[in-house]
């Protein structure tokens, strides 16, 4: 299933399945709960993926900040950000952090 965002990118609502499973590349570390992997700006950082779609590509101005086995995971473009992990299922603040500092 495809879909178009506000933010300018095409999202792949294609469900990674089993992932913690499938991960060979990208990852820095993982746990039974989230995957640990490299958000620029932030550093290693947990992601917890729930039903996940991954974002297929980016339009020019749209900043990638993370990808896992190679498919993009975070993007940027002004001050939207767009996950596709839940940030808020970790006591891990700092993508909330970055995300007002680029509102202020």
């Amino acid at each position: 299933m495809l879909f178009r965002s506000l933010i300018n990118i095409t999202l792949i609502i294609k469900l990674f399945k089993n992932l913690l499973n499938s991960l060979n590349v990208i990852i820095v570390g993982c746990t039974d709960k989230f995957i640990i992997a490299d958000i620029k700006h932030i550093g290693n950082y947990p992601m917890t993926f729930i039903r996940a779609p991954y974002i297929e590509n980016v339009s020019d101005g749209v900043e990638v900040l993370a990808s896992v086995d190679n498919h993009i995971v975070a993007a940027k473009y002004n001050n939207q950000i767009g996950l596709s992990f839940h940030p808020e299922l970790t006591g891990d603040t700092r993508i909330h952090e970055y995300f007002l500092s680029t509102i202020k």
